[in-house]
């Protein structure tokens, strides 16, 4: 998907306060990042106090939206075969957790989680920044967290579903779970 300005998931989230997400204005942009503004000051490096790393987290997103090659965990946890022993989801669906997604952004160590949904297909809103160290293994509270967001900005819009990654993701991509595609 090129960047359509008259698709209607691009609508929903310009209505609902979100900005897309600050990359270089020469990027041929295949699929959507939306943030929050706080999110994109952060990006931006105005807002320090954060402590989020605003370059390797764009540079994630560029890759997102230019439609690069991601890896993609669809069932979180699965454990790690001999296969995919050296990756790592950057992009990962909470697998029964209402359709919320998370960009890993992993180093330096421990990283970052920045949680979301998709608004449509290839159009993810980002809502949510996490230091790795304050979710550890259970992403409960940031779950939670992201709902409420969600909510608060969408009212009623139920997040985009499916039941492939390609439903979400068109392009190429690597598939976590399933090593051999």
């Amino acid at each position: 998907m090129t960047f359509n300005p008259t698709n209607p998931h691009i609508g929903f989230a310009l209505a609902a306060g979100l900005v897309e997400a600050p990359l270089p204005r020469d990027v041929e942009r295949r699929r959507q990042v939306f943030v929050t503004p706080e999110l994109a000051e952060a990006l931006k490096g105005r807002t320090l106090e954060t402590g989020l790393p605003p370059f390797p987290i764009k540079a994630l997103i560029g890759q997102f939206v230019t439609g690069g090659v991601l890896t993609i965990g669809w069932t979180r946890r699965q454990p790690r075969s001999a296969r995919n022993r050296d990756r790592h989801p950057e992009l990962e669906r909470l697998e029964g957790n209402d359709e919320i997604w998370v960009l890993c952004q992993r180093r330096p160590r421990p990283g970052w989680r920045i949680l979301g949904r998709f608004i449509g297909p290839d159009v993810l809103a980002l809502l949510i920044a996490r230091h790795k160290n304050d979710i550890g293994d259970n992403y409960q509270a940031a779950i939670l967290d992201t709902i409420s967001a969600w909510q608060a900005r969408f009212d009623q819009l139920q997040a985009h579903t499916g039941s492939l990654i390609s439903d979400y993701i068109s392009g190429e991509f690597y598939d976590y779970d399933r090593p051999t595609r």
